[in-house]
């Protein structure tokens, strides 16, 4: 622009009532980006005079001849009939319709911010209360162990496959991964993994029916690494089934929690390091065996965990 045409558009600027600026080519996807530098003038021009009518209209490129006169008599009517305080002063042609912008609340971004920058305090509720609502566990603050609570779940509505099965959890353990991911010394996003429950979901190919919970009341079961993350949720569940319990554990430490935490008879807990709970339980159940192994060990102990089996029992590798 050379100096006699910025002269004329400042007297433009400072004389008249009102502005309708018509770029073409602009607007939601410019194909000449550099016209929308208009809006920015248009804005400076309307705070340096409130009273000037300043609006700026972007045509769609596309759009047919009829339908830009049509959008430009509507835009440019509306603005000689209202103040500068009640017009538009943005506005884009597309598709034959005038489209102006607007700030929408974004209530979603204000919750996640909210919870994000807020230290909330927690309602103290009963754990399965209402068992329809799906909750997972959180941590507002990593590192501080004391900020974890329960969050409503977000997968719950979700579709399954036809090999997937959702489980209702009756017991959740904290292992050891999760108190790393908690201390911050592990990237993780999600705590709590290791349950035992009941079946509430499957899919068509699962091999699982709603309700399994794969031990009935009255049952005996052998836990292997009872004193384990997993081992613990497992035996919370047997008790609940009132299954009776063998379990087996690596230390004598993990062998006096057991019996203290989940009253397991001394009688009843076995070593995991080596193969002699096999013959130990064949004889605690005169040599019927168990109706359900939930086993995590390898090797010979797992060879030894299926000599154990009642005729008919189950056998769930965790």
């Amino acid at each position: 622009m050379d100096e006699i045409a910025f002269a004329d558009l400042k007297k433009l600027v400072a004389e008249a009532f009102s502005i309708l600026w018509i770029t073409k080519g602009s607007g939601e996807k410019p194909m000449r980006p550099e016209l929308d530098l208009v809006t920015g003038f248009g804005g400076n021009a309307r705070s340096e005079n409130w009273s000037l009518n300043f609006a700026h209209l972007a045509v769609d490129s596309i759009s047919s001849q009829s339908e830009v006169v049509e959008q430009i008599r509507k835009v440019y009517w509306k603005n000689m009939t209202m103040s500068a305080e009640e017009c538009e002063s943005e506005y884009v042609e597309k598709d034959g319709k005038l489209h102006v912008g607007r700030v929408v609340e974004a209530q979603k971004f204000n919750h996640a911010l909210y919870t994000k920058t807020t230290r909330l305090q927690p309602l103290i509720s009963t754990l399965g209360k209402k068992p329809s609502r799906a909750l997972k566990l959180n941590l507002s603050a990593p590192r501080l162990l004391d900020t974890l609570h329960f969050i409503d779940g977000d997968l719950s509505d979700l579709p399954l496959t036809s090999d997937e099965a959702e489980i209702r959890p009756y017991a959740v353990s904290i292992n050891f991964k999760d108190v790393l991911i908690a201390l911050g010394n592990l990237t993780g996003s999600s705590l709590g993994i290791d349950c035992a429950g009941v079946v509430s979901r499957t899919g068509t190919d699962a091999g699982l029916q709603v309700g399994d919970t794969h031990l009935k009341e009255g049952e005996s079961v052998l836990i292997h690494s009872g004193a384990g993350g997993v081992g613990q949720a497992a035996n919370q569940l047997a008790r609940i089934r009132k299954a009776r319990i063998f379990t087996t554990v690596g230390t004598v430490e993990k062998k006096k929690l057991i019996a203290d935490v989940y009253k397991i008879p001394e009688t009843d807990t076995f070593s995991s390091r080596n193969t002699s709970f096999a013959k130990a339980i064949l004889r605690l159940t005169d040599g019927t065996g168990v109706d359900v192994v939930f086993n995590s060990l390898s090797g010979e102990n797992t060879r030894a965990s299926w000599s154990c089996i009642a005729p008919l029992g189950r056998f769930i590798d965790g």
